[in-house]
C-alpha cells in the first residue's frame, strides 16, 4: 500500500509543473539576405526550463520537397521570466520564389520527485515563410490569383512569387448567393501552383475567400470574380 502510495503521489508531483513559454512571433518571413532572423523565446512560468528548437522536417519536405532551415542555438535554457533570442537561417540564399516551412519549439521541464523523467508542458508548431533579400514584399498576395471554372472543376492558379495562405473553406456565390463551401487540402497556395477542385455546378460568377496573414492572423474576406 505505501508503494502504491508513493507511486501516485510521484505522479500527481510531476504534473504540478508551471513553467511554460511564450514566442514573440507564430510566423515570420526568413530572409535569405541576413543570418538575423529573430525569434524571442520568454520563460513566463516559475521554473527553470530548456526550450529545444528546430526545423519540422517532416512537414517541411512535405510542402515543399527539401530541408529550408536551421535555428541557433537549438537548445537553450531559461530562468524564470528570463529572455533569449534564437536565430532562424535559411539554408538557400539563393531562392527565387518565398517557400514555405514549419518550426517546433518545445519546453522541456525536469521533475525533481522523479530524477530520470522529463515533462513537455508547451509546444509550437509555427509556418515561416523564407524569401530572397531582393523580392519586394507583397501584403496582398491573393490579388496575383488567376481563377475560372473548368469542367466541374474550381481551378485557382497563382503565377506569382508569393505564397498565399487562407483558410480551407472557399465559397462560391452567384452574385450574394453562397451555392456550395468547398474545402482545400491545405490552407495555403504555393508560387506556380496550380490548385483544381471539383464542384457540383456552374453557375458561380466568383468566390470568396479568407486570407491569412504570414502571421497566422485572419483577414477579411476577398472576393475574387470568375
Amino acid at each position: 500500500m505505501k508503494y502504491i502510495i508513493v507511486v501516485i503521489l510521484c505522479m500527481l508531483n510531476s504534473t504540478l509543473v508551471y513553467a511554460k513559454f511564450t514566442l514573440d512571433k507564430f510566423g515570420s518571413y526568413i530572409e535569405s539576405g541576413t543570418d538575423n532572423n529573430e525569434i524571442v523565446i520568454t520563460n513566463t512560468g516559475s521554473s527553470e526550463i530548456l526550450v529545444f528548437s528546430k526545423e519540422d522536417t517532416k512537414a517541411t519536405k512535405k510542402i515543399i520537397g527539401k530541408s529550408l532551415f536551421y535555428i541557433y542555438p537549438s537548445v537553450i535554457k531559461l530562468e524564470p521570466k528570463e529572455s533569449r533570442v534564437v536565430n532562424v537561417i535559411l539554408k538557400d540564399k539563393n531562392i527565387k520564389k518565398e517557400e514555405l516551412g514549419r518550426l517546433v519549439f518545445k519546453e522541456m521541464v525536469s521533475t525533481k520527485n522523479v530524477s530520470t523523467k522529463s515533462v513537455v508542458n508547451t509546444s509550437y508548431n509555427i509556418a515561416v515563410i523564407g524569401r530572397p533579400f531582393d523580392l519586394i514584399q507583397n501584403a496582398k498576395p491573393w490579388e496575383k490569383l488567376l481563377v475560372r471554372i473548368d469542367n466541374n472543376k474550381l481551378v485557382i492558379n497563382n503565377p506569382s512569387n508569393y505564397i498565399v495562405k487562407m483558410m480551407s473553406g472557399i465559397s462560391l456565390l452567384n452574385k450574394d448567393e453562397v451555392l456550395e463551401i468547398i474545402k482545400t487540402d491545405s490552407n495555403y497556395i504555393l508560387p506556380n501552383q496550380i490548385v483544381s477542385i471539383p464542384i457540383k455546378g456552374k453557375r458561380a460568377t466568383r468566390i470568396k475567400i479568407q486570407p491569412v496573414s504570414v502571421s497566422s492572423n485572419i483577414l477579411s474576406p476577398v472576393f475574387i470574380d470568375l
